[in-house]
């Protein structure tokens, strides 16, 4: 059985991936941050901190990023930092726990 970690749950693409993997019967856990969401397949999580997770994932799926041109506008290179370390974190967290399957969905 597949379990899969999608990152930006309550954005448009990661919102709608899980919407579409959920009609195929597939176990998925759907990270978000900013926004207050009460399902028990949504996980609360900042990935710019080291992630901690005791689930078990065969795929993550890195939907989240920062990329509205007018958070760019602000402070560039704050924003592109972040992206880097949420996805260093995410490299991180699949290493330690074996995931071998990432889509980075860009």
């Amino acid at each position: 059985m597949n379990n899969i970690l999608i990152t930006g749950g309550s954005g448009y693409s990661g919102k709608n991936l899980y919407q579409y993997l959920s009609k195929k019967k597939i176990n998925i856990k759907s990270l978000f941050y900013k926004k207050k969401i009460k399902k028990k397949h949504y996980l609360k999580l900042n990935l710019l901190k080291k992630i901690k997770l005791d689930y078990s994932f065969n795929w993550i799926v890195h939907t989240a990023s920062h990329h509205k041109i007018i958070d760019f506008k602000k402070n560039p290179k704050l924003k592109f930092n972040n992206n880097i370390q949420m996805i260093n974190n995410l490299i991180n967290f699949a290493l330690e726990k074996k995931i071998k399957n990432f889509i980075f969905y860009s």
